[in-house]
């Protein structure tokens, strides 16, 4: 049985002999090969298998690639050893005997890919079709608040960006695992963020190319210097400090207060005390006077 590489390199020699001489040329039987999967940046080589059939006119090799919406888009011809490519994949795509190689593979080349002989002599024309897969990672991406209040909820959400197949999307805090999961899209939620969730946090993506990370997002969680614990704990029979403030700020005015109505009270006690000496001044002074009217009526 001959080898892919020996079976190639055959084939080609027969394409190169004068078509005047009966030759050995392969005819493809239809249908489907085994599809190719390379990463991005790869080579990728597609093979179209023949079988042997005597001619004495070489094949053309037409190659085209079928678009999404169905229709194929030409690439180019190779005949009797030489090949002619389309302007626009030149400077990628070679094209070989029974086999259309693409170098330094882009996501858009994913597709499946045609290649009919012709033998117009023979009115021969025969299809069989490959499907290349190209696999490739972007760097993922990390959102969240920066800056939090301790107490508050908290979200980071990771992005894979673009990806086949879809990767495992990884989340850490610094060296630690946080949360992993398959798909686009994860989400982490802390219900109530405390001091201990601050640090340096990035998302991690992997499929079959490899593993890319994020940057590296740093999240700081506010406190102060009295949470709500520690009010909480607080014994109630000791005053805290804003209950003495409260405390000084309800007393000041109060005594203010006092003073004034002890002020009003003695005023008015000492204007009592003034009526009544005058009162008394007033009955001495008529006494002698009540004591000289008397002596004369008796006289």
């Amino acid at each position: 049985m001959l080898s892919k590489r020996k079976f190639h390199m055959m084939m080609q020699r027969d394409f190169n002999m004068m078509p005047m001489l009966m030759v050995m040329v392969f005819i493809a039987v239809e249908g489907v090969e085994q599809p190719i999967i390379v990463h991005e940046a790869g080579v990728a080589e597609l093979y179209f298998n023949y079988r042997y059939i005597n001619s004495t006119e070489p094949p053309i090799l037409r190659f085209s690639k079928f678009e999404t919406n169905g229709e194929l888009t030409y690439i180019g011809t190779y005949h009797n050893g030489s090949s002619n490519v389309e302007d626009r994949f030149k400077a990628r795509i070679d094209l070989l005997t029974g086999k259309l190689r693409i170098n330094s593979t882009m996501r858009e080349d994913s597709g499946c890919y045609e290649c009919e002989l012709q033998i117009l002599r023979d009115q021969l024309f025969i299809k069989k079709t490959v499907n290349l897969t190209v696999l490739y990672l972007d760097m993922p991406v990390i959102v969240s608040p920066k800056n939090v209040v301790e107490g508050d909820l908290l979200d980071i959400l990771c992005y894979s960006g673009a990806a086949y197949p879809d990767p495992i999307l990884t989340l850490f805090k610094g060296q630690q695992l946080i949360h992993n999961k398959t798909g686009t899209i994860l989400n982490h939620t802390i219900s109530k963020a405390t001091r201990n969730d601050t640090g340096d946090y990035i998302c991690r993506a992997t499929n079959d190319v490899g593993s890319k990370d994020s940057y590296l997002m740093r999240i700081h969680i506010k406190y102060s210097n009295h949470s709500k614990e520690d009010k909480e704990d607080t014994p109630s029979n000791q005053p805290t400090s804003k209950a003495i403030k409260l405390g000084i700020g309800v007393g000041i005015p109060s005594f203010l207060l006092l003073l004034v109505i002890i002020a009003f009270i003695v005023k008015k006690f000492q204007n009592n005390q003034g009526d009544d000496v005058t009162r008394t001044q007033n009955t001495v002074e008529m006494h002698p006077v009540l004591q000289n009217g008397i002596q004369n009526n008796g006289r």
